[in-house]
This record gives C-alpha cells, structure tokens and sequence, in this order.
C-alpha cells in the first residue's frame, strides 16, 4: 500500500516563488491599470478647465504608464532568474564536485 503525500507546497521540494513571482505580476498590472485608468481619466477632467495642463497630463499619464509597465515587467523578470539561478545551484555543484 502507497503512503499518500503531501502536496507540494508542504512538501519544501520544489520553490513556489516563480508561481508567486507571476501572480505578483498579473496583481501589478492590474494595479497599474487601475491607476492609469484613473489619472487618464483625471487628466481628461483637467482638460475641460486648462487643456494646457490636462494635454501634458494626459501624455505623461500614458509615457509614464508605458514605462512603469516595462520597468514592472523586468523587475519581475529579474526575480524570475535569480530563482531560476537557485534551481540550478545543486547541479552546478555536483559538477563541479566530479570535475
């Protein structure tokens, strides 16, 4: 008779953290959707007062989007490898142990 095992989250065999690494991923673009949302929308009521004003709003709303959507992306990319880097110390050093 097989002995059940536990899942693997309590098992402490195989790291979670790329899974949460994603999740925090798609929490953050959400995160920033939200907020861009919100000062496009800010910026476009600024335009009906000062359309000067509310139209650099407006574009730095969308640059600064785009830039703080790649800057998220690499950043949890950055995490991603570090952990990627973890999974393969055991091996790098049973290599270098037969070399």
């Amino acid at each position: 008779m097989e002995v059940p095992q536990p899942p693997t989250f309590f098992r402490f065999e195989d790291i979670i953290s790329p899974a949460v690494v994603k999740f925090g991923y798609f929490l953050g673009l959400a995160v920033i959707g939200v907020a861009v949302l919100f000062q496009f929308l800010a910026a476009i009521d600024l335009m009906t007062t000062n359309f000067g004003f509310g139209f650099g709003r407006l574009a730095a709303v969308l640059i600064g989007g785009a830039f703080v959507v790649i800057a998220w992306r690499v950043i949890c990319e950055v995490w991603l490898m570090l952990f990627r880097i973890y999974d393969h110390l055991p091996q790098e050093a049973v290599r270098s142990r037969e070399s």
